[in-house]
């Protein structure tokens, strides 16, 4: 690990440090004593929603109280994030986001009312995956190959949809760039919007994750044309990865984590991370994981914020390139 990261985790951890000892212990000391309410930031059916919904009644039994999902989209979820950053600091209103989108915020929006890391207290990693490049059944190309030279033959004829702000525009973005083509880009409030406009023929480019796709795609509403993991991935066998398909530098991937206002108390942080760690190591949890595309992404605190932060170092200069900004 380089200096610079190591000072950084050392830094990032002495602010929660101090966030947390002087926070309200009596909180800590009864934690939990009601409801916990955990908020997406995202539409339903996102891959964040499904993760959340997946350990919301896991995590409920763990600590003895009822755990609910909340969804809180808008503005590349800014929306929802903002809410969490002004929530009381008591352990009972969380965020769990799509952990690019939450480090980049600062690189898409210039009136960012908070700040990712300072606001925040990284609590633990949940699940990892990668995404499945597709496009929509009527567009002429049946590999990455077939695409990019449609897409160059017709320049400016295929739309590019995404969730704005959100990693998949980068990705996408970041694809254009790599294979120099001219696609349009359409923003939505929600990557399953795009979705559901490519399922109608309206947008012919998309990323997105095994989980949400993989029916739509195994019905062949829609084809894969790579995937953007190490390996190909087992829910899609016959799906080549970028790097076989000659885009090695779109070998990509993201963890879901769950956050906490700052100045939320040490003793309820630790709390959290240790009951989330162990629901993640529950059999049926992994096994449901597996079925929809995700890897066990928990961990220690520190595991957490050294993924943060390469997840920062490594998509900031992306994400700044390509000159995307918020108003």
């Amino acid at each position: 690990m380089k200096r610079s990261r190591k000072n950084a985790i050392s830094s990032i951890f002495a602010l929660i440090l101090v966030a947390t000892t002087f926070g309200p212990r009596a909180f800590a000391e009864e934690y939990p004593s009601r409801l916990i309410k955990i908020i997406i930031p995202y539409t339903p059916g996102s891959p964040n929603d499904v993760i959340g919904r997946l350990i919301a009644p896991a995590l409920a039994s763990r600590l003895g109280q009822p755990v609910i999902v909340e969804n809180r989209a808008g503005t590349g979820g800014m929306l929802g994030t903002r809410a969490v950053a002004n929530a009381e600091a008591d352990g009972y209103t969380l965020l769990l986001t799509d952990c690019i989108n939450h480090v980049l915020a600062p690189a898409f929006y210039s009136n960012l009312s908070y700040d990712p890391m300072k606001s925040f207290v990284p609590i633990s990693g949940i699940a990892r995956t990668s995404w499945v490049m597709i496009t929509d059944s009527s567009t002429p190309a049946s590999s990455l190959a077939e695409f990019i030279a449609y897409a160059k033959a017709n320049p400016n004829k295929l739309n590019f949809g995404f969730g704005l702000a959100t990693a998949p525009q980068i990705v996408g973005e970041f694809f254009k760039q790599a294979t120099k083509t001219d696609i349009l880009s359409v923003p939505y409030k929600g990557g399953a919007q795009a979705v559901t406009d490519m399922l109608a023929g309206r947008i012919n480019l998309n990323f997105g994750t095994i989980a949400t796709l993989k029916s739509f795609i195994e019905n062949r509403k829609l084809k894969a044309l790579a995937v953007t993991s190490d390996q190909r991935s087992s829910d899609l066998p016959d799906v080549p990865t970028m790097r076989e398909s000659g885009l090695p530098e779109l070998t990509l991937s993201f963890t879901v984590g769950l956050f906490a206002p700052a100045r939320t108390p040490e003793a309820v942080v630790s709390r959290l991370n240790e009951e989330i760690n162990r629901v993640m190591e529950r059999p049926d949890i992994k096994n449901a994981l597996f079925k929809f595309g995700f890897q066990n992404g928990a961990g220690t605190r520190d595991d957490f914020v050294t993924s943060l932060l390469a997840d920062s170092e490594k998509w900031g200069p992306v994400a700044k390139g390509l000159g995307i900004k918020i108003e």
